[in-house]
């Protein structure tokens, strides 16, 4: 199970799905260690759909979007 941060969203993340095909999306919290991904949000079935999904999550939140991978 994830591991769930209360602090406010910092950044947004998406990469390559480690468990599933496809990509996921994750948000980033000023409260979780080191700042890396912390809240997974979804997967989803292509790259351009996860980045549109992270930059969409970005512009709500007003925080920069990256991809690590």
């Amino acid at each position: 199970m994830a591991e769930l941060f209360s602090g406010p969203v910092v950044g947004v993340e998406w990469q390559r799905d480690p468990l599933e095909s496809g990509f996921a999306v994750y948000t980033r919290h000023n409260d979780s260690p080191d700042f890396k991904p912390a809240q997974y949000v979804g997967t989803f079935p292509d790259e351009v759909t996860a980045e549109r999904a992270a930059v969409t999550l970005g512009k709500a939140y007003s925080v920069p979007v990256t991809r690590p991978d």
